[in-house]
């Protein structure tokens, strides 16, 4: 279900031979209308295919359920626990399937865990950015995050900062000791993973001991799940 957002069409000048370095260049603006248009389909396509999903569910879902009440009155417990277990799991699958933004949320954070997010894909998420400084031990977002509500934080891909000037860049996993990682806070308490799960106002920076020689910045998106 996951697909790679479409990546913005440039056009290019070489002058001499191939070989000649190439100048990038904004697209036309009926470029960009048709491309607009190509990704409102694909939404909606997208879209459609997740509904039928989620029906298809829906019909086995009521097959499992009849063959529950024949077999709990049969007395069969290992055959009721598997249909049990078969139907929460569709039950689950389905309501995936018609959230939408939790659908998108999850598929950039398979690729983000694959190491296939690119620089395009993070340009393709509507939400607002952030710049995180490497010198703050906790960057505030002025978002504080409500009993109910669901943030994701996409970090840029090719961003890096250093735990001194000195010491070479890494991206917001940082080092293979850990240190220069991204964290995430909410309040006091620190959320593992980029899913935003506890409550309370939002704050974000990097892993370290000590921060006034940190260099560099982080720009981050956080997308607004629920």
């Amino acid at each position: 279900m996951n697909r790679v957002p479409s990546c913005l069409f440039s056009c290019v000048l070489a002058s001499g031979c191939l070989a000649s370095s190439v100048i990038a260049v904004e697209p036309p603006a009926e470029i960009k209308a048709v491309e607009v248009r190509r990704d409102a389909a694909r939404a909606d396509a997208e879209k459609a295919y997740h509904e039928a999903q989620a029906k298809a569910d829906d019909e086995a879902l009521k097959d499992l359920e009849k063959l529950m009440k024949i077999e709990k009155k049969k007395k069969t417990p290992l055959l009721t626990t598997e249909l049990d277990q078969r139907i929460q799991a569709l039950t689950k699958e389905a309501a995936l399937l018609r959230d939408e933004p939790l659908m998108k949320a999850n598929a950039i954070d398979e690729r983000i865990k694959r190491k296939e997010f690119t620089v395009e894909d993070w340009d393709a998420v509507v939400a607002p950015v952030f710049v995180l400084q490497a010198r703050e031990a906790r960057n505030a977002t002025k978002i504080t995050v409500s009993a109910g509500q669901l943030y994701y934080v996409v970090p840029h891909p090719e961003d890096a900062w250093q735990a001194a000037d000195t010491i070479p860049k890494v991206n917001w996993q940082g080092d293979k000791d850990g240190f220069m990682k991204l964290l995430i806070y909410c309040g006091e308490k620190q959320n593992d993973g980029l899913f935003v799960t506890e409550t309370g106002p939002l704050a974000l920076g990097p892993k370290d001991t000590k921060w006034a020689d940190n260099v560099g910045t982080l720009r981050v998106k956080i997308l607004r799940v629920h």
